[in-house]
């Protein structure tokens, strides 16, 4: 309760919820799982499959429906409608960003045939053609009990009039699931085995595994707010996304973007971009020879005539729309930068950083720009943007990254946000192990620094905490730092390992110092 008080007061204070872009869909975003080519198509019906989402479940939305492709019926039409951002919901008193939108199906669904309604935090184990096939006899809903309405398989025609896009906006969903109670043989029982809940999963009997435990879901969409623990799904899940990662499986690519992608308004050349000194510095690093530099941003025309002034550095450039008919995937460069892509619809961002990932062979760096407002199609949130380069990464592990996110800081600051993941540019690598004044947090530091297998410095750190947390709220305040005891100064390492309570304050400081670019081990 806590925690959703804390959310609504956040959003209601910052007039809407970072997290969530400000495009106001009226209809689902569908994705067509077509008749597999060779298979003479069956002459069912389509499945039609109504999935209640948002945009920080971007890894769910993508292994469910990767779980639909790996265990449909090959002659079966599949229709996938994502239901997200619709208009006219007050969505800032909810605890998920879709909660009503399930109750608008029977009139998506034009008040005909069937439709089943999932929640994105799901993945299918058995063809749901066999759930879509179930008889409803007189019934209007199916669902495991009569208050839990997050699988249904609904009769569209008899919900239409109480369930509707009226009545969804209008009324609470608690409110709309008891007046189905209230009608004698609305609702009827489904099979357990189609909504599996965490630990309530048996291999060879669950049709459908549910991760409804918030603090449990195994691609942890909301890290700010929870401390996320294990599932006893979890490898499942994480099976099911390590199948979809070697299948090169997008919900959307360059040979189909999402329905938004072309609705993009072109940019405008006025200002130079405010990322370049990154850039800039990345190409130093890796001694680039070439460089591929992707824009959409107003920042690119000052931007491309200063990169195409670096000597011995081929430069070419380009936008996102270019990799619409860039077939060439395998022309690479030394380094990719990217920016402007805030501007894009953010179900477009996983391909496009696909693409990124692939042009580049040694590294790639992306700026976003949150400072100017609010998006139209992206969340204005530097933590979706890191755990969407966290995502792509993950997949291009001989990729080095690096994200920078600009973004508005009240009253009139502009603050950057530093990340960098992939493969280290050096090798091996710079690493400090800080060793505290406490014995047992020295030790341990030392045990992990040991098991590393790469030659590393020690730096002591003493008892001076006011001095450490001055130093600390220095850098946060982005005024001139000086220099701490013991050896603790410019050049940074590229790890850090560190134990105890201040030697881990430390450690986050000089990742701080050096933006971003030095990885942090911490214990105790």
């Amino acid at each position: 309760m806590a925690l959703r008080t804390k959310q609504v007061l956040k959003t209601f204070l910052a007039g809407g919820d970072a997290r969530r872009p400000e495009v106001e869909q009226r209809e689902t975003i569908k994705i067509t799982l077509a008749p597999e080519p060779g298979v003479s198509p069956s002459h069912k019906p389509p499945v039609r499959i109504y999935v209640g989402t948002e945009s920080a479940q971007f890894r769910a939305e993508r292994v469910f429906v990767w779980s639909i492709k790996r265990v449909r019926d090959p002659a079966r039409c599949y229709e996938i409608h994502l239901m997200r951002d619709f208009a006219g919901f007050e969505r800032r008193l909810w605890l998920t960003g879709f909660t009503n939108y399930r109750f608008v199906i029977p009139e998506l669904a034009g008040a005909q045939g069937g439709a089943i309604y999932n929640d994105a935090d799901q993945i299918y184990l058995q063809d749901p053609a066999e759930l879509f096939d179930t008889p409803m006899g007189e019934h209007g809903v199916l669902s495991i009990n009569d208050h839990d309405t997050s699988v249904m398989l609904i009769d569209c025609e008899k919900m239409a009039a109480l369930w509707n896009w009226q009545s969804a906006q209008d009324t609470r969903n608690r409110q709309l699931e008891e007046r189905m109670r209230a009608l004698p043989g609305l609702w009827g029982p489904l099979d357990g085995a189609w909504n599996a809940r965490d630990d309530e999963y048996v291999s060879g009997e669950s049709a459908l595994v549910h991760y409804t435990t918030i603090h449990t879901q195994p691609w942890r969409p909301f890290p700010q707010d929870y401390v996320y623990q294990a599932n006893p799904a979890s490898n499942l899940w994480q099976g099911i996304e390590d199948d979809a990662d070697a299948n090169d499986f997008q919900l959307f690519d360059a040979a189909n973007p999402s329905p938004a992608f072309n609705s993009v308004p072109p940019a405008n050349e006025r200002k130079a971009s405010s990322f370049l000194p990154d850039y800039l510095q990345l190409i130093a690093e890796t001694q680039a020879d070439s460089v591929y530099y992707c824009t959409l941003d107003g920042a690119s025309a000052q931007g491309r005539e200063l990169l195409q002034t670096l000597p011995a550095c081929s430069v070419q450039l380009g936008t996102p729309g270019d990799e619409l008919t860039h077939a060439a995937v395998n022309d690479v460069a030394d380094m990719v930068a990217a920016d402007g892509l805030q501007q894009l619809p953010d179900l477009d961002i996983p391909w496009l950083l696909d693409r990124l990932f692939k042009r580049a062979h040694q590294a790639l760096c992306v700026g976003i720009d949150l400072s100017a407002g609010k998006l139209p199609y992206c969340p204005a949130d530097p933590l979706w943007w890191y755990a969407q380069m966290v995502a792509a990464g993950r997949r291009y592990p001989q990729v080095h990254w690096r994200l920078r996110v600009r973004t508005h800081k009240f009253p009139f600051r502009i603050e950057t946000h530093h990340w960098s993941g992939g493969a280290l540019l050096r090798s091996p690598p710079r690493i400090w192990a800080l060793l505290s004044y406490k014995s047992g947090h020295a030790s341990q530091a030392m045990g992990i620094a040991d098991a590393l297998g790469w030659p590393y410095e020690t730096r002591k750190v003493t008892r001076q905490t006011p001095r450490y947390l001055a130093a600390l709220l220095f850098s946060l305040l982005t005024i001139s730092y000086k220099r701490l005891p013991r050896g603790i100064y410019p050049p940074w390492p590229d790890l850090v390992v560190a134990s105890g309570w201040l030697p881990s304050i430390v450690a986050r400081w000089i990742a701080d110092c050096n933006d971003g670019n030095t990885r942090l081990i911490l214990a105790g």
